[in-house]
């Protein structure tokens, strides 16, 4: 085989071992979920008794959390991890009014409308597509493995 030929498939192997090497770093499944579950809660102590409000007894962290810093959207949590809408009047929706430890809250709730969730996989899918201009949510989702974003 002659010399010219050798380099050709030299440098072939070597591409291919490169690509192959890219592509098993590279190969991640994306989750994308597009249902309002996650939450983000924010409450204002008000200066008068509220016509319609409830009373809540038992605040779970993420409603203590908005409670210490008012006015401030919380970090955004699954609203099945919260016990504040099993013990908030649904009759209230998304904004209403509270009376907690002397004190009458409004709050309001901001609607995280989709999650990235990044997993590394180990091989190669039978489907995927190239990831070629990722902005930074998906490199933020791809450098933090199974982490919701």
């Amino acid at each position: 085989m002659s010399c010219r030929i050798k380099v050709c498939l030299l440098l072939l192997l070597a591409a291919s071992v490169a690509i192959e090497g890219y592509a098993i770093y590279a190969n991640a499944k994306v989750e994308e979920e597009k249902k309002i579950q996650y939450l983000c809660l924010m409450v204002q102590p008000v200066d008068f008794k509220p016509e319609k409000h409830w009373n809540l007894t038992d605040p779970d962290q993420y409603v203590l959390e908005a409670i210490r810093n008012p006015g401030v959207y919380t970090e955004p949590f699954y609203y099945e991890d919260s016990t504040f809408w099993y013990a908030a009047d649904e009759n209230q929706g998304p904004y209403g009014y509270f009376y907690y430890n002397g004190t009458y809250y409004k709050y309001d709730l901001d609607l995280i409308n989709t999650l990235l969730i990044a997993y590394r996989l180990s091989g190669r899918p039978s489907e995927y597509w190239n990831l070629t201009n990722p902005n930074k949510y998906l490199l933020e989702a791809i450098e933090n493995p199974g982490k919701k974003l």
